[in-house]
Parts: structure tokens; C-alpha cells; sequence
């Protein structure tokens, strides 16, 4: 090498050292600025708009990692923000901004973030842009609020369909109405709002109401129905509603709605009768409707409502503690249960809760009244209250960055993170343990209900589910889960007996009806009448037992119905039974709230004669009720007249006979046991029909001539019974002729 390559070779690497760091540097994020709408921009309502934000760098070198925040606010400081979503980290170069202007020509890393205004009131709505990145954004950085404004829609299409999630629990964004007039029908896509930043799976929770829609076929297309481990979408059956009330949400047919799982696409195609129509995967139980229905119950005195814990946003979860003040609580069962929405979306659950809830108040029902006497019930009937506000599926809003699963996450290390657990888990559970802990969930993949218990399982367990399940509609499956499955880490460790109750959603139960609201609100008392039974009180008192049919000194002929009504508040009837006289006891049976029995009088002399009822609890405790009637049957015979429409028929026509069976003064016989028996001509028995009388005293049998039977003349012979009656026999003949 020669001494000028060598000066050169120098030359080179000086400059490399000297420009390295520059190159290495990382240049500092400071800000966010909104690069559209501008100020005051007006929206028409039932447009969509692009929220655009551009973030502000000081100084030279490479880009940080950034992530942005959308925000849309009903207030001018955004202290109510509608609705927020994490848009992601963008993948384009950066570029400085000087004196931190906006240039749109340089914006290569702004992010549009559509956000439908369908249906939100009109005036002015506020937008913020957040980012975090850098050293100075590093908690975030947040740009100025900006105002735009939503037409008034006075000017709107008549035949446009106002589409909205804007109400709580409403999940439903981005709405485009698709411009094309050959399709019969009004077609729309809109995307459901979740964030997978902090779990892939689990946002299948909608919301959304329609208006202006009756007698207007709609499409709407949900673009993202995205359920990443499992397709809880193929088994949404889902429902609509023209008021929102409770018993008053049907379910779609199934033609009117699909789902595509290659491009996750939900469509639901129907046409509304009425409007507004409210639309959702199962029927939706909001924060409101519970305050509501806790306010409809306010003037009891068994339940006074505390607050077990307050949300990081401020909202109260509420905690209801039910039982007779009047009696001490020292000696009672304490029960547990933390209801619906540990997991929002699963709106069942809340529903049992309503049910449990109102059972424990009725004033009334003597086992209620056994039950608060016996017992301490302490109920959260929702636990999720900012998810359930907002529609997100599962999961917790926002929190530093990440959501939250309520349903996990348990240990002493995890709890700081979710003061609806933290709170009362330390206060309310493992200061006050419970002798039953029962948590509520709603599945939406399962068409059997069903518990999950941790595991080992034990014997306790065992006679737990069973006892309950002889009430709640189980139907037999069982499912053992870990500890962290079941949110009961903190629970085991105190030795609580704790199950898991999976209410079905809107499938069809084992009577073969489509369940609904009512029915969840059903099976919340039934899994309280499971636990009593369970747990049990001592019961020293016999059952209630009376008489109701027949009536003292009545008079009774032919099939008497003995109806007895019996109850026991302490441990329940396990049987009833009567006797007639001083012969044995036969068992009765319940039908609806009576026990019943059919009794034939004709089986005694005509007379006084005693009926006994007897009843008998589940604590051997016994109780009668003695009635006198007056037996007196009128033995009288029954005529029978048989005739035929002709009095000979060919092979292959219908002989068609009537039996017409009447008392002595010449009324018909309803219910009279009829035998009809057809002979051929030969003596072979053609045909034999049984049956009863209808409300005229007519009996039918028919009987279709085949080609090879014999011709001649065939007889007919009828033959009538019925209790308080001598039998009655008629006859009569037909010619089968060529």
C-alpha cells in the first residue's frame, strides 16, 4: 500500500467513528398532534370519520418504538371517553417535524382510526390522540382535544337506518352503509370493538340497536368476529328485542343470521316489524337494570347492599348481605355467591343472581322464611361493572396499559391489579369464610349446564353438585378445573366448599324449550333451594297437611280425585299418602302444588266412610288431616246401539261402524272404556278396536275390506264399561259381498 492509500484508509475510518454515533442515535419523541378532522369539522350522523394522529420528534436519529391510543369523549377535557382503542405500533419511516408543525405532504406514520357516529345525540363530540413511546411519552403523551361536530340529520334519507351502540353495554363501531342499488336489501359492515393487545380470544360480545327500520330488510356484516382459540361465534343463537325489557327478547330464526369462519364474518339479515330493535348475541343485563331491580326491592327489611369494592373508574360493586335480622346470626349457614359478569358478557349468570336474590325476599314462600332464619347470604350479583358498562367481552377496560380477567389471576401477587377482587376477597371472603362458595358464569359454547369443581374432588363436592342438581337443571356432565381456572386459589386455601355453575345460554333445555331470561331467573332460586337442601336446617315441627276435595260431608259417586295440600318449611315433604277407613295407606302424587290420588268409590258400600291424609317430612315427622264423606253410587245400565253407514260393502271399500253408548234416561256417556271387536264370516277376528267415548257418547271403528277376505256376513260386537255401571253389550252385522 502506498502512502496515499494509506492517507485515505485514515481518512475513512475517521469519518465512520465520528458519524457512528449519530447514526445509532435514537431521536426523542416529545408529543402528538391530530392531523385530521379539524376543528369543528361537522360529521353528518350517519357517516363514519378518520381520526388521524402524527407524532412530534425532537432531534435526530432512529425511531423509538410508539404506540397511539384513539380516544372519543362527550366532554371537552375527556374525562368521559366514549369509547378508546389501541390502534397498534405503525411499520412506516419517521419523520421530524421542526418547531413541531404539521406538514400532511410528510405525515408518513399517521394512523386513521375510523370511529362510526351512528346515531350519537347532535352537537359536538370531542377527540384525543394518545402516544407512548420514548423517553418523554414513555407513561404517554397526549394531544390537544379537539371538537367536530354531528349534523343534525334533518336532512337525512328517510329510507337511512339509524345504526347505534352509543348506550351502555352498546358494542358495535366503525358502521359503513354499502352504496349499491341493485341489492335488495340495505346492506351494512361494522366491526366489534376489542383490543387484542392483552388476550387473543374471547370478543364476541355485540350490542346495537337499529332505527327507522321497520319493514326495511337489513344486512349487517360484522367484518372481525374474530374468537381466536374457539368459534364461540357458530354457537350464538342470536336475539332482538323491540323494548329491552326481561321476557321480551326472541331469538332470530335461523336463516337470518351466519357465520363465515374462513373470514370471520357474523351476518345478521332479517327484517324488523317495529322500531327501535336492540340487538344482541344473548339478552343483555346492564348496571342500570340491576339498580333498578335492587330499588324495586328496596323496602325489604332482610337485605341491606354495601359496597364490596370500587372500580378503578370509580363505579361501586355492589354486595348484598340477605338474611332475618331478627334471629341471631350465630348459629347460621353462611353462603357465599359471586354471580354474573366475573366475566362480562355472561349475562346468564346475572340473571340467576336476580333469581336467587328474589327468591331469598319473598315474603311469602315459607322455605324462603326457613332460609333467612337459618341463614346468611352475601351475593354479588355483578362484578365486572366497568367491563359490563362499556360492552367489552370478559375482559376489564384498560388498566395501565393491559386488561384484566377477573376470572384469574387470584394469588396474593396478582390482586393489587383488580380491586373488584382484591378488596373483597381480603374482606368479605377470607375474613368471613363460608360454609358454601358458589360463583355463577354463563357459557356461550355449551347447550347443557353443568358445574366445574376443583380438583381433587371430593365427597363434599360430590353431595353438593348433587344436591343441587336436583333442582338446577343439570344434566349430569361435570367438569374438574384447576385452581386458577376456577378463580378459587384464594378460596381453597381457606377450606371454603366452592363450586362453579355454568348456566346455558339460549339453547334449548332438557324439557325441550328454548331458554331464555326467565328461565336463568328460575334457575337462580333452584340453585338456593339445592344449597338449603345441602346444608339442611334442624326441623323438629311436623309438616302441614289439609284436605282440599272433596269437601267435608260431600257426596260423591263413580272416580273420586283425593286432593290434599302439604308443606314443611324445615326439611321439606317427602311423601304423602291416604286411606280410606282403616285399610292400608297408598301413596299420592304431586301434581302442580297438590298431592292427588284417583279413588273409586264403587269399591265400598254406599255410606259414611273417612278419608285419611298423611304427610311426612324428611326429619321422620308426621302429620294427618281426617275427612267424612257420604258414598253414594246409582248402579245403572248402558245402552249400547252399533250401526254401519251401509249394510253390505265390496272388497277394497271402508266399513265404517258407530257405537253410540247412552244411560238409562237416554243421556250420553262421556269416557265410557269401549271394545269393539269385527268377525269375519268365517269366525278369524278382523279387526279389534279399543278406546273411550267421546263428549257425545260416540265410539268409531273402521274396518277396510281387503280383496282376499271372505265374503258373508261379518258381525259386529261392542261391548261398554265404566265405573258406577253394568257393563253393555250391542251387536249388529254387515254383508261383504263380490
Amino acid at each position: 500500500m502506498n502512502k496515499k492509500q494509506i492517507i485515505s484508509t485514515i481518512v475513512m475510518l475517521v469519518l465512520v467513528a465520528m458519524i457512528s454515533p449519530v447514526f445509532a442515535k435514537e431521536r426523542d419523541l416529545i408529543g402528538v398532534e391530530i392531523a385530521s378532522p379539524t376543528t369543528n369539522q361537522i360529521i353528518n350522523i350517519n357517516n363514519s370519520f378518520a381520526l388521524t394522529c402524527a407524532p412530534v420528534y425532537s432531534g435526530n436519529g432512529g425511531r423509538p418504538p410508539i404506540t397511539y391510543t384513539a380516544e372519543l369523549c362527550d366532554t371537552s377535557d375527556c374525562t368521559n371517553i366514549v369509547q378508546d382503542i389501541a390502534v397498534g405500533t405503525p411499520t412506516s419511516d419517521i419523520i421530524s417535524f421542526e418547531d413541531s408543525a404539521i406538514n400532511p405532504e410528510t405525515v408518513l406514520d399517521s394512523i386513521p382510526w375510523g370511529y362510526s357516529i351512528y346515531g350519537r345525540n347532535p352537537g359536538s363530540t370531542y377527540i384525543r390522540c394518545k402516544i407512548e413511546g420514548g423517553n418523554s411519552c414513555d407513561s404517554g403523551c397526549y394531544s390537544e382535544v379537539r371538537q367536530i361536530t354531528v349534523e343534525s340529520g334533518e336532512n337525512m334519507n328517510p329510507d337511512d337506518i339509524i345504526i347505534t351502540s352509543d348506550f351502555e353495554m352498546g358494542n358495535l363501531t366503525n358502521i359503513q352503509h354499502v352504496e349499491d342499488p341493485s341489492l335488495p336489501y340495505r346492506s351494512y359492515t361494522a366491526e366489534l370493538e376489542y383490543s387484542t393487545i392483552s388476550f387473543s380470544n374471547k370478543h364476541w360480545w355485540f350490542n346495537f340497536s337499529l332505527d327507522n327500520a321497520t319493514d326495511k330488510r337489513i344486512r349487517l356484516e360484522i367484518t372481525n368476529a374474530l374468537d381466536a382459540d374457539q368459534d364461540r361465534f357458530l354457537d350464538i343463537m342470536p336475539v332482538y328485542s323491540y323494548t329491552g325489557n326481561i321476557g321480551d327478547w326472541h331469538r332470530f330464526d335461523g336463516s337470518e343470521y351466519s357465520y363465515d369462519t374462513e373470514n370471520d364474518d357474523f351476518v345478521i339479515d332479517f327484517t324488523p316489524t317495529n322500531s327501535p330493535v336492540y340487538v344482541a348475541p344473548i339478552p343483555p343485563y346492564t348496571n342500570t337494570m340491576l339498580q333498578d331491580f335492587l330499588d324495586s326491592k328496596s323496602g325489604s327489611p332482610f337485605m341491606e347492599i354495601s359496597t364490596a369494592a370500587t372500580t378503578t373508574e370509580g363505579r361501586d360493586v355492589k354486595m348484598l348481605t340477605i338474611t332475618d335480622p331478627n334471629y341471631s346470626d350465630a348459629e347460621k349457614f353462611k353462603v357465599f355467591i359471586l354471580a354474573g359478569d366475573m366475566n362480562s358478557g355472561e349475562q346468564q349468570g346475572i340473571f340467576g343472581a336476580q333469581g336467587s336474590i328474589d327468591f331469598l325476599l319473598d315474603e311469602i314462600d315459607p322455605v324462603a322464611d326457613i332460609i333467612r332464619k337459618n341463614y346468611i347470604f352475601r351475593i354479588i350479583p355483578i362484578q365486572n361493572v366497568d367491563g359490563t358498562h362499556h360492552g367489552i367481552c370478559r375482559y376489564t377496560p384498560f388498566r395501565n396499559g393491559e386488561q384484566y380477567d377477573l376470572n384469574r389471576n387470584w394469588e396474593p401477587t396478582e390482586l393489587y391489579k383488580q380491586p373488584e377482587v382484591w378488596e373483597y376477597t381480603r374482606d368479605y371472603i377470607t375474613d368471613w369464610p363460608a360454609d358454601v362458595f358458589l360463583s355463577y358464569h354463563g357459557a356461550i359454547m355449551a347447550d347443557t349446564q353443568y358445574f366445574i369443581y376443583p380438583s381433587p374432588l371430593d365427597s363434599n363436592e360430590t353431595a353438593l353438585m348433587d344436591s343441587i342438581g336436583m333442582y338446577w337443571d343439570e344434566t349430569g356432565y361435570r367438569h374438574s378445573g384447576s385452581s386458577e381456572g376456577l378463580n378459587y386459589s384464594e378460596i381453597d386455601r381457606e377450606g371454603i366448599l366452592s363450586l362453579l355453575l355454568e348456566f346455558t345460554p339460549n339453547q334449548i333445555n332438557p324439557g325441550g324449550e328454548i331458554i331464555d331470561e326467565l328461565y336463568w331467573i328460575d334457575q337462580g332460586k333452584q340453585i338456593v333451594l339445592g344449597v338449603y337442601d345441602y346444608l339442611g336446617v334442624d326441623d323438629f315441627d311436623p309438616p302441614l297437611v289439609d284436605v282440599i276435595e272433596p269437601l267435608e260431608m260431600a257426596t260423591v259417586e263413580g272416580l273420586v280425585t283425593i286432593k290434599a295440600d302439604a308443606s314443611d318449611p324445615g326439611s321439606g315433604v317427602e311423601f304423602v299418602e291416604y286411606k280410606i277407613d282403616e285399610d292400608g295407606y297408598t301413596t299420592m302424587s304431586i301434581v302442580g302444588d297438590l298431592w292427588e290420588a284417583d279413588w273409586n268409590t264403587t269399591q265400598v258400600e254406599n255410606g259414611l266412610h273417612a278419608i285419611t291424609v298423611r304427610a311426612k317430612d324428611n326429619e321422620n315427622n308426621y302429620n294427618t288431616d281426617v275427612i267424612q264423606i257420604m258414598v253414594d253410587n246409582q248402579v245403572t245400565a248402558l245402552d249400547v246401539n252399533v250401526s254401519t253407514d251401509k249394510s253390505s260393502y265390496g272388497t277394497r271399500e271402508t266399513m265404517r261402524s258407530t257405537t253410540i253408548i247412552k244411560d238409562s234416561i237416554g243421556d250420553e256417556v262421556e269416557n265410557a272404556d269401549m271394545v269393539v271387536n269385527i268377525y269375519k264370516s268365517n269366525g278369524a277376528v278382523a279387526m279389534t278396536c279399543t278406546g273411550q267415548t267421546d263428549s257425545i257418547g260416540s265410539f268409531s271403528c273402521n274396518y277396510k275390506i281387503k280383496r282376499n277376505d271372505p265374503r258373508g256376513i261379518y258381525n259386529i260386537y261392542s261391548e261398554a264399561t265404566k265405573t258406577g255401571y253394568d257393563i253393555g253389550y250391542g251387536e249388529v252385522t254387515f254383508e261383504v259381498i263380490e
